[in-house]
């Protein structure tokens, strides 16, 4: 060992037996002298034992691995319970960072989402300094957004809460277009939302009608993950007619409408404005060409932890995350990696278990926060100087409100 590593020795690391450490005084020289060392390793043919790694930072213990020649920072307080191999995040160098900027923002499967959302799915796979504000100022300084996204705050109004006990309880279902005819004839959206995963289904189709609507319950909703005990749609005349009525209720599902003034309880709204955006992020000046972009789009969203549960909606509905083409070149090996003895649907059962009590907890949360301020926000904006004592009175203000276009 002495012979492999000399001139290193007591310069930049120390050898006794077959352990070697290395101390250096900045973390960016740390990489080259590990660098260093590795490769003389290599060069030796010797092997390093996956268990054996560590690296420290005074008190900071087991903060980096190496696997196959590639630097791992290893994520101490990651909640991935049923991919143990995303504890272990892959350091990015200075020199792929904005490869990796652009592929996990600007990249169809990406959707161009915001900061949070491309933070977190970066965060999964990765790790380097300052990530967050690297994130931050790449994704502000997107031209492609600034000129795609609109403002998404809504007008202040009364909500009722829907938080759901378990996936597919509640289905929110909505018509997007008419779009721009694409070649395939496809001139609109049908979007289907799970309330707690928040998992999309959406699929191009030619007609906004009842019997499109119907069909497609049937095949993207029924026949993939079961009949919903409410599926929750607007006032259009798709979703009321007798025909998805009947497919609906042959079904066993209870279909519930929007009232007329407050539409946003659907909660396929939002995902809506959503798939617009990133549609025209994508389809620049060939706007009939919105359809193929559409299965990539749907992967983002459904990787991309949501701002209401914290978490994705692949792990939502899967306990675990869906692997990108990158994740599958950068990830390091599994022998040695997963603790042995646990079996797979114990693992499974607790992580999703874990999932669904994080983010009912958090929606029931994010619901009360919302309404608190959104009416808050309507009462004070009609009368400061008025006092409302009585629950009674709130019926009239709303409606004065709603006549007044305040």
């Amino acid at each position: 060992m002495n012979s492999v590593l000399a001139g290193l020795i007591y310069k930049s690391c120390a050898v006794y037996l077959d352990d070697i450490v290395i101390a250096s005084p900045t973390f960016e020289q740390h990489l080259v002298d590990l660098g260093e060392v590795l490769r003389r390793l290599k060069a030796a043919a010797l092997d390093i034992e996956a268990d054996s790694q560590n690296c420290s930072d005074n008190d900071n213990v087991l903060l980096y691995v190496v696997y196959d020649s590639l630097l791992y920072y290893k994520d101490s307080k990651s909640k991935c319970a049923l991919h143990p191999l995303k504890e272990l995040k892959l350091f990015a160098p200075t020199s792929i960072r904005s490869t990796l900027l652009d592929y996990y923002h600007d990249h169809p499967t990406a959707g161009h989402l915001g900061v949070s959302k491309t933070l977190a799915r970066l965060r999964f796979r990765f790790f380097w300094p300052k990530m967050a504000a690297d994130v931050k100022r790449y994704v502000t300084s997107c031209t492609v957004c600034q000129f795609t996204k609109p403002c998404q705050k809504k007008p202040a109004g009364f909500m009722v809460p829907i938080v759901p006990q378990k996936p597919w309880e509640y289905v929110g279902v909505d018509f997007v277009g008419p779009l721009p005819r694409s070649p395939a004839g496809n001139a609109y959206l049908i979007v289907f939302v799970d309330y707690l995963t928040k998992w999309v289904e959406a699929s191009a189709v030619r007609e906004a009608t009842s019997q499109v609507a119907a069909g497609k319950f049937v095949t993207d909703i029924f026949a993939r993950h079961g009949a919903p005990t409410y599926l929750i749609s607007d006032r259009g005349s798709p979703f009321v007619s007798e025909l998805f009525e009947h497919v609906v209720s042959a079904l066993g599902s209870v279909h519930r409408l929007t009232t007329a003034y407050h539409p946003q309880t659907n909660a396929t709204e939002r995902v809506n404005r959503t798939l617009k955006t990133a549609i025209r992020a994508y389809v620049g000046d060939k706007h009939t060409s919105w359809d193929k972009y559409l299965p990539q789009i749907c992967f983002a969203l459904r990787t991309a932890p949501h701002d209401s549960t914290g978490l994705s909606p692949s792990m939502m509905l899967y306990g675990r995350e869906l692997d990108t083409p990158l994740d599958l070149i950068t990830q390091p090996p599994s022998d040695g990696i997963d603790e042995p003895g646990v079996p797979y649907p114990e693992t499974l059962r607790a992580s999703l278990q874990e999932a669904h009590d994080h983010a009912r907890a958090a929606l029931d949360y994010k619901m009360s926060v919302t309404i608190i301020g959104i009416d808050l926000e309507l009462n004070m904006k009609i009368e400061d100087a008025i006092a409302i004592e009585k629950c009674v009175v709130f019926l009239s203000i709303f409606t004065w409100a709603i006549n007044v276009g305040c």
